[in-house]
């Protein structure tokens, strides 16, 4: 049991009293927070570490900022300059390959005869009114030089094969020598003294002849006087000029073309009439008695 003890009304507590557990009660609880508030953190798990930076940079990323959407736009402004330049290079590039394949002397402002040598394959018939204005028999009573004679059939040969009634499909040239439509008119005029029209022209041997002679005639009288009495010149000058427009151009080897066709280089062409040229001089020539 415990004993009581009276005390004086005046007595003051003795240290037994005053070193109650209360206070230390007291010191306890308020210790006690602060342990336990520290133990959560040096208790969390480790994997939970890594996981804070990679959160906070999603949401950063995800953010949106206007900053963000004008680097976007700049970066795709640039790109799409940067594909502008580099088609316009690559269409550069392409006319520069153009260019090299279609030489200043392909086209003419207005073309020669027989600046286009495809034409419809048909051959006139042996007996034609064709083949009777184109005879040699025929040829032989021109009233021009034996060189202009033997020229004529040098070249409708290489042009038509004798076809009087050819037209080329990509330029329309038209009969034996495949005169470009667009000078029909002015050459029957200067050799006939009117004006042909294409119907006329393709069924008319006879008038494609004269058109044709005249025409080369001229030729022949320029050709001759500018190449030092040199006939092999003087002769793919002529071709030069029917084939190109210009005289000077008879030993080009740059392949011709018309709207995107591709024809023979002009050497091509003017050696090949000189070829026969000069076999139908002798047989000409033979045929008239000159020797």
């Amino acid at each position: 049991m415990i004993e009581l003890v009276s005390l004086p009304p005046n007595a003051q507590p003795t240290e037994s009293i005053t070193a109650a557990p209360v206070p230390v009660a007291i010191e306890q609880v308020a210790v006690q927070p602060e342990t336990t508030l520290a133990a959560p953190p040096a208790m969390a798990p480790p994997e939970s570490l890594p996981i804070q930076p990679i959160v906070g940079q999603t949401i950063a990323s995800a953010a949106p900022s206007t900053p963000d959407a004008s680097n976007t736009t700049d970066a795709i402004t640039a790109r799409r300059q940067v594909l502008e330049q580099r088609l316009a290079e690559i269409v550069r590039q392409k006319r520069q390959q153009q260019a090299a394949q279609l030489p200043a002397p392909v086209a003419p402002v207005v073309s020669p005869g027989g600046s286009t040598p495809v034409r419809v394959p048909s051959k006139a018939p042996s007996g034609s009114a064709g083949s009777k204005a184109l005879s040699r028999d025929a040829i032989a009573t021109l009233p021009y030089d034996l060189e202009v004679q033997a020229m004529l059939r040098a070249i409708v040969a290489k042009e038509s094969s004798g076809n009087h009634r050819a037209v080329n499909p990509h330029s329309g040239a038209l009969g034996f020598g495949q005169i470009m439509p667009e000078l029909l008119r002015p050459w029957s005029r200067e050799a006939l003294g009117r004006a042909v029209s294409r119907s006329e022209f393709l069924n008319s041997p006879s008038l494609q002849v004269q058109i044709i002679a005249y025409r080369l005639n001229r030729y022949w009288q320029s050709a001759s006087a500018s190449s030092n009495g040199d006939e092999s010149i003087a002769v793919r000058k002529v071709a030069s000029l029917w084939y190109s427009g210009r005289a000077n151009l008879f030993n080009s080897t740059t392949p011709q073309y018309y709207r995107g066709h591709r024809y023979p280089s002009i050497a091509d062409y003017t050696l090949n009439v000189w070829r026969r040229y000069q076999l139908e001089k002798e047989a000409l020539a033979a045929l008239s008695g000159v020797s």
